[in-house]
C-alpha cells in the first residue's frame, strides 16, 4: 500500500516536473528583469540629477544595462505576449518599440482589461523611475 502511494506521488511529480520547471524559469526571469530595471532606473535618475557617475561604476553596470535591454525584449515577446494575449504591436522603428515599456504605454490609457494590467505594471515601474510609463 505504501509503495503504491509513493509510486503515485512520484508519477505525479514527474508529470508536473516540466510545469514546475517552466514556472521557476518564468519567475526567475521576471525577478532578474525587475532587478535589472532597478539598476537602469537608479542610473537614469543619477544622470538626470547631474550626478557624475564614475567610469568604473559605468563599466560595472554596463553588462546589467545591456543584459536588461535584451531581457526586456525577450520578456516582452514571450511573457508579455501571454499576459496581454497579443503579439507586440511594432508601430515605430527602433529598439524601444520592441520593449515591454512600449507595450505598456500603448495600453495604459485604455479602459479595458489590458489597460488595467498595463496600469498595474506601470505602478510597479514608476515608483523607481517616475513617469517611466505615462
Amino acid at each position: 500500500m505504501l509503495e503504491n502511494i509513493a509510486a503515485t506521488l512520484l508519477l505525479n511529480f514527474l508529470t508536473w516536473k516540466p510545469v514546475i520547471i517552466a514556472i521557476g524559469i518564468i519567475w526567475g526571469a521576471t525577478v532578474t528583469f525587475y532587478l535589472l530595471f532597478l539598476v537602469f532606473a537608479c542610473y537614469r535618475r543619477a544622470v538626470e540629477e547631474g550626478t557624475v557617475v564614475p567610469k568604473f561604476s559605468k563599466a560595472m553596470i554596463a553588462p546589467a544595462l545591456l543584459g536588461g535591454a535584451v531581457l526586456d525584449v525577450v520578456w516582452n515577446y514571450l511573457i508579455g505576449s501571454i499576459l496581454f494575449l497579443e503579439l507586440p504591436d511594432i508601430d515605430e522603428p527602433g529598439f524601444a518599440a520592441h520593449t515591454f515599456t512600449h507595450r505598456l504605454k500603448q495600453h495604459v490609457k485604455e479602459f479595458t482589461w489590458r489597460g488595467v494590467q498595463a496600469r498595474f505594471f506601470a505602478q510597479q515601474l514608476n515608483w523607481a523611475d517616475p513617469e517611466h510609463v505615462k
